[in-house]
């Protein structure tokens, strides 16, 4: 019951903080609920996973872009795949793997361990391997190198390295792993995100890659990427709040921000689906 209550706390936050309106608007309170119930379904997802072929997920979960993939491995390209906490997202990680594009992930380790293992063995059923994201540099360089996916978020800080930027009109907290990563390597980020449609099928969207080069101090790369990635996060959750099922508070919070948001103007929430 806390978990749960604290799951419902985190998602008021974010959606408030999304929509740009106080956690009391009644709207808000709306939008947390359906994104609540999205959690759940993603948690069903997940452990109906092993009962699942690749043609139930074929079935079940329509990859558009798939081509930018595709395109990649022509070139032999390794690539970070940026994805995001959304309805689905169990669903479609199953499918992207059972498809024949199995990545290495970066996970959060959970406690005990017995249980972060066993929900590494749940994601990983159809081909994805899982890394605790705090001991996962060696691996990662390694795949990358030798042309293969690494699948990072884009919306959890779960090493406490990244760094304060304005996302919805507020100082948020990203991480920057990727960024370092494909500077560094020279390797491509593809932003993906995923969707829950209304008779329970799954869309997930495979946006054009995103090259950060080097040419200019490396500070100033780091920024301007960071805030790039930051636009193309602030595109996606607010044009479907109530899918956005992160838990931890995303922006950084003071005991003037209780209401989850100063801001109160109007966000384009029922915006067009949002492109890369």
């Amino acid at each position: 019951m806390a978990a749960a209550a604290a799951a419902r706390q985190g998602l008021l936050h974010n959606v408030g903080h999304a929509v740009q309106r106080s956690c009391a608007d009644p709207a808000v309170e709306r939008l947390a609920q359906r994104a609540f119930r999205h959690l759940w379904l993603n948690y069903r997802d997940l452990l109906q996973a092993p009962r699942l072929d690749a043609g139930a997920l074929h079935e079940r979960v329509q990859i558009e872009g798939e081509a930018v993939l595709q395109r990649l491995r022509r070139q032999e390209q390794g690539a970070i795949l940026l994805g995001g906490h959304f309805a689905g997202g169990e669903l479609a990680l199953q499918a992207l793997a059972a498809r024949g594009w199995p990545a290495l992930i970066a996970a959060e380790r959970l406690q005990p361990p017995a249980l972060f293992d066993w929900m590494c063995r749940l994601r990983g059923t159809h081909g994805h391997r899982f890394a605790p994201s705090d001991a996962l540099l060696t691996p990662v360089v390694r795949r990358l190198r030798q042309g293969g996916l690494v699948g990072l978020m884009m919306d959890r800080d779960t090493t406490g390295s990244g760094r304060t930027v304005m996302v919805c009109g507020a100082a948020a907290r990203l991480p920057v792993g990727a960024l370092r990563l494909s500077v560094r390597l020279g390797v491509p980020i593809v932003p993906l995100h995923a969707q829950r449609r209304r008779n329970g099928s799954v869309q997930l969207t495979i946006h054009e890659p995103l090259a950060f080069v080097s040419t200019l101090a490396a500070e100033e790369t780091l920024t301007n990427g960071l805030t790039a990635l930051a636009a193309q996060l602030e595109r996606l959750i607010t044009w479907q709040p109530d899918q956005w099922v992160l838990t931890t508070p995303l922006w950084e919070t003071s005991a003037a921000d209780a209401s989850c948001s100063s801001h109160h103007t109007t966000s384009p929430y029922r915006a067009a689906s949002p492109s890369t």
